[in-house]
């Protein structure tokens, strides 16, 4: 029978038997390490990433807060862009074989994971991600039919806009104190405004969630939502290159075959870790005595350090784990990182409810009264708590119940949830 008269079969989610335990090792992955790092947001005010480390933090604190700019601070969002983008193409590829359009029911599913990350946004805590990944998804529709090559190309360009936007930030800031005292003192007169908004939003939001009821900090995360929109215009672009990344993986069918492109893997791994290295130990070192709204040629070095070696590592991440799959997919690391990356979205919304409720004020009220290494053992101790019960629990479901209610809108009908 032609291609052109094969009836189609409707999409659905993938089943047991098509999953690729590898993604899900990575994914698995991606969210231990986002908790690494947001651990700091949930236990402190989102304004004091902004600024300087606290000139009274220990020595200790130092060196856990360098480890994590070094480490995970950036790497794991990329990580999760990179899967997402892979996700996306999986579905390109599936949708095909079954003679669909992909269109409609990938807006659905984005349509409903933003609805699902606004009530994330406003009801449990600002730092939501998921709402930037469902509009940012739309952009993916776009480059469905784009050639791989010419798909690496577009992710160079997009990650190095934030880059390119620093560079003329700062040579503003700069030249413009160069052009005459008026000039310098106008740019110092606003900055210092700046500042001054920062630090006032920094001590409210420290008196709000410690003390404030859950109506109040409701109110406050709403007031914080526009400093991660913020957010997201700085990072977005990098995110979305990362996405194109992901998409070029899974048309060359890298994950699905590590066997055949261990020698691609094995560059991607060597050339990520040595970027990587070299950027995140710039970013590291640098960032933590400079004030990110302050332009200045310091901050220029710190953020070109990020700018090239958070996804150089990133991918360094994804092409390691790949590696270590090949022999190692039966080890004992392995079942909890993929049982945890099979219901990411229910992992992630529970990190973010149990960490609230540990830190916030309507909780236990531990926010701002614990240092960076008691953070780090808190986040590492939930990590395992979760990964222990999603080995449980997917052992007995198909998917989580957030999975489970994402698939349900997306595709307007119910499915076996056990077995």
């Amino acid at each position: 029978m032609p291609e052109s008269t094969a009836p189609s079969r409707p999409l659905g989610p993938v089943t047991p038997a098509e999953r690729n335990p590898l993604i899900d090792t990575i994914r698995g992955f991606a969210l231990l390490g986002i908790l690494l790092v947001n651990i700091a947001l949930f236990a402190h005010p989102m304004q004091r990433i902004l600024f300087p480390i606290d000139p009274a933090a220990t020595a200790v604190d130092r060196l856990v807060d360098w480890c994590i700019r070094f480490f995970a601070e950036g790497k794991f969002y990329s990580l999760f862009s990179f899967l997402f983008g892979l996700g996306f193409g999986i579905q390109l590829l599936r949708s095909a074989e079954r003679g669909t359009r992909l269109g409609p029911v990938y807006a659905r599913r984005l349509g409903i994971l933003f609805l699902i990350g606004l009530m994330h946004l406003f009801l449990v805590w600002a730092g939501d991600i998921l709402t930037f990944y469902a509009l940012a998804g739309f952009v993916l529709l776009l480059f469905r039919d784009v050639k791989p090559r010419t798909l690496l190309i577009w992710a160079a360009i997009l990650v190095a806009v934030p880059l390119a936007l620093n560079t003329l930030g700062t040579a503003a800031v700069v030249g413009g104190r160069m052009v005459n005292p008026a000039v310098a003192t106008a740019i110092d007169k606003s900055l210092a405004v700046q500042d001054s908004v920062f630090r006032a939003g920094e001590t409210q939001a420290n008196e709000v969630y410690a003390g404030g009821s859950y109506g109040e900090v409701t109110a406050q995360r709403a007031r914080d939502a526009g400093l991660m929109i913020y957010g997201y215009f700085a990072i977005g672009p990098q995110m979305v290159g990362m996405f194109l990344i992901g998409l070029y993986v899974a048309r060359r069918g890298i994950l699905s075959d590590v066997e055949t492109h261990a020698r691609f893997l094995r560059r991607v791994f060597v050339w990520g870790l040595l970027l990587g290295v070299v950027g995140n130990g710039l970013y590291a070192t640098l960032i933590q005595d400079l004030p990110r709204i302050e332009p200045s040629l310091m901050l220029l070095v710190a953020m070109t350090g990020y700018a090239f070696g958070t996804p150089a590592l990133a991918l360094a991440y994804a092409a390691g784990l790949a590696l270590l799959f090949r022999h190692h997919s039966r080890a004992n690391w392995v079942k909890p990182l993929a049982a945890a990356g099979r219901i990411p979205l229910s992992n992630y919304l529970a990190q973010s409810i149990i960490c609230t409720l540990v830190f916030y004020g309507y909780g236990l009220g531990f926010f701002g009264r614990t240092g960076h290494l008691a953070e780090i053992g808190f986040a590492l101790t939930l990590y395992a708590l979760l990964a222990t019960l999603s080995v449980w629990y997917t052992s007995r479901f198909r998917y989580g119940p957030m999975e489970w209610l994402w698939r349900r809108g997306t595709y307007g009908r119910s499915f076996r949830s056990r077995g």
